[in-house]
């Protein structure tokens, strides 16, 4: 069995006095298997720490805006 992953990530630009966004995305094909080995699951984080990270995400998102 096999597993795909996509992630986005963002990129900015500044020409000038502008910026241009530009989201790429990546698709990661693996096996299910190792994918289960070695990426962390949401539910063995604490929901403190999950929040955090999408806090310290929006604050980010903002600026760059």
């Amino acid at each position: 069995m096999f597993l795909s992953l996509i992630t986005k990530f963002h990129v900015v630009i500044q020409v000038g006095k502008r910026y241009l966004t530009i989201v790429q995305a990546i698709r990661i094909n693996t096996d299910y298997m190792l994918a289960k080995l070695t990426l962390p699951s949401p539910t063995s984080k604490p929901d403190s720490e999950l929040i955090s990270l999408l806090e310290l995400h929006a604050s980010e998102s903002e600026e760059i805006v």
